[in-house]
């Protein structure tokens, strides 16, 4: 993941940098060097984003009543 797209998967998830590092557990410092580009996102942090991000799509669209039971 580069530094423009974790900054828009952010944006788009309405969530602040400090939120955002939290979810990741790192500091929000790291955030900005990994949105600034100074700092490089590892494989590891891209698919912990990416299972964050899938969660976070599954608990809204149960929130929407468009998922009705848990698949497991």
């Amino acid at each position: 993941m580069d530094a423009k797209k974790i900054k828009l998967e952010r944006l788009q998830l309405g969530i602040s940098q400090q939120k955002m590092a939290e979810r990741l557990g790192v500091t929000a410092r790291t955030i900005r060097n990994y949105e600034s580009g100074e700092t490089h996102v590892p494989d590891t942090v891209t698919k912990l984003h990416n299972c964050l991000k899938r969660n976070e799509i599954i608990e809204r669209e149960r929130a929407m009543g468009w998922i009705t039971r848990q698949h497991g």
